[in-house]
């Protein structure tokens, strides 16, 4: 009788585990982290976007890592700015799509590794991939390091008549049109032809007058 009742126990207890495990493991399905950097390679002081992308259950609570501006996520690669998040409904309406997006900087040149960033959905941690990404140096004249040259001024540009010529004509042609039209507009308005029809009168030559006469 005892060892029935530790038997039904020991099933109960493995069920529940089961059960469990494959809430979690389905939790889990249906959530998904991912990081990206829109450049792996730029120059000092330029900017790069690191962006977080969380799909995850709509009725669940997300906690994206807690970056803000100035902040150092690794030493000498600042975060400048955060933009809004941007949340898509998909599986009509069982899951959101909630995407980050960071403006970053580095001030050093060096290969610097960004480690996994932690988001939390409910009370579930997860973890980003590491990214990682090269940062090069602005090449310096180390022979003359004294020389300076002042900044360039505006350059004027030369009149090139193959660039205007179309604009020129263009424009000619409707300087000459606009008073053909106000001269149509007018004439339409008081009702008057804009042609007149002149009937010339047949010149008679003086023999045929004079036997016209005669007659």
């Amino acid at each position: 009788m005892e060892s029935s009742t530790i038997y039904k126990r020991a099933t109960r207890a493995i069920l529940l585990m089961f059960l469990f495990l494959v809430t979690v493991v389905t939790a889990r399905a249906q959530v998904t982290v991912n990081a990206s950097l829109d450049s792996l390679r730029f120059f000092v002081g330029n900017q790069d976007g690191l962006e977080i992308q969380v799909t995850f259950p709509s009725k669940s609570r997300l906690s994206l890592p807690p970056l803000r501006k100035g902040m150092e996520i690794v030493p000498n690669v600042e975060v400048v700015d955060i933009m809004p998040a941007d949340t898509i409904v998909l599986n009509e309406g069982k899951q959101l799509q909630v995407t980050q997006r960071y403006i970053i900087t580095a001030w050093d040149s060096a290969f610097y590794y960004l480690p996994p960033m932690e988001v939390m959905v409910d009370t579930t941690r997860y973890t980003t991939s590491p990214l990682a990404m090269r940062v090069f140096t602005v090449d310096v004249d180390t022979l003359h390091p004294d020389v300076f040259f002042p900044p360039r001024g505006i350059e004027e540009l030369s009149f090139e008549w193959q660039d205007w010529n179309t604009v020129v004509w263009q424009s000619a042609i409707i300087l000459l049109l606009i008073p053909v039209l106000v001269l149509l507009y007018i004439f339409n308005k008081k009702g008057k032809p804009i042609s007149r029809m002149v009937r010339r009168k047949r010149k008679v030559p003086a023999h045929q007058v004079a036997i016209s006469e005669i007659e």
